[in-house]
């Protein structure tokens, strides 16, 4: 066994419940500390950040915009939110279940942000933390800290 499976496989917990919605914030983090040092929060960010996307792939499938509804945002990026207030209106109007269709679906998303997962989630101590990490994105990612 190499020694990166080796600390893979000894940093591994329980499964243990999430709300989706705090693993999409835990996901944000990785992506603020991926590019800092050390061999075993480099594993742990990897890993985690792999596990955190498949489990989280209905939301993101759910979440993409139909064709229909991108021409139409495309067509209302034209327009100024003060200047065209009436226009914006009339097109909204004029596209109504198009627009309700895309609100339903974020509603759908919310939902789904709201559910429990169980993951097993790779932790690293205070230790293995990099030494240039900051308050802030410590914050970030402390649900893989041990």
């Amino acid at each position: 066994m190499t020694k990166v499976k080796e600390m893979t496989k000894a940093k591994e917990t329980k499964a243990t419940t999430y709300v989706k919605k705090d693993l999409v914030n835990l996901l944000h983090g990785i992506s603020e500390v991926e590019n800092l040092k050390g061999v075993h929060f480099a594993v742990a960010v990897k890993e985690n950040q792999t596990r955190i996307t498949e489990l989280l792939k209905d939301i993101e499938e759910k979440a993409v915009p139909t064709e229909e509804f991108l021409t139409l945002a495309r067509e209302m990026q034209q327009f100024d939110m003060e200047k065209d207030r009436e226009l914006i209106e009339a097109k909204e109007k004029e596209n109504e279940k198009l627009v309700e269709a895309r609100k339903e679906q974020l509603r759908e998303v919310e939902e789904l942000l709201e559910d429990e997962a169980e993951l097993d989630l790779l932790k690293v101590t205070k230790m293995e933390l990099p030494a240039e990490i900051t308050s802030r994105q410590l914050g970030m990612i402390e649900l893989m800290i041990k």
